[in-house]
């Protein structure tokens, strides 16, 4: 027997609050309830900790991405709307901005006047 890849990852991400006892003791319930040869992740539910957690990971996840529009985007419109917003969220402070959109100085600056962006541009 061995695990699905996608059921290994489920276990490396679980905390295994109950340390090795509480890992020997669901392979073992896994093993000897499985019928199959691969053990799927829909198999680990004898721990309802470990489905919650990948649930949850999987929203996460979801939440972390912008969603696309059926008709597209421009990205440069997308990258200059950021960089306004950021820079007006700090009141035009470019050290700020630039660390709220995880950048450095002068990048933004090069952004800034790619995009002819000053604060009177704001208006």
């Amino acid at each position: 027997m061995r695990f699905s890849p996608e059921a290994e990852k489920v276990l490396l991400n679980y905390s295994w609050p109950g340390n090795v006892r509480e890992l020997r003791n669901m392979i073992e319930q896994t093993v000897l309830l499985s019928r199959d040869s691969v053990i799927a992740p829909e198999q680990l539910s004898l721990l309802t900790g470990l489905i919650k957690m990948n649930q949850v990971d999987r929203q996460k996840e979801n939440m972390d991405r912008f969603p696309l529009p059926l008709q597209g985007i421009s990205l440069e419109k997308v990258e200059r709307d950021f960089v306004l917003q950021a820079l007006e969220q700090t009141s035009w402070n470019v050290t700020q901005a630039a660390k709220l959109l995880g950048l450095t100085r002068d990048t933004l600056r090069y952004r800034m006047d790619k995009y002819k962006l000053e604060p009177s541009s704001s208006q």
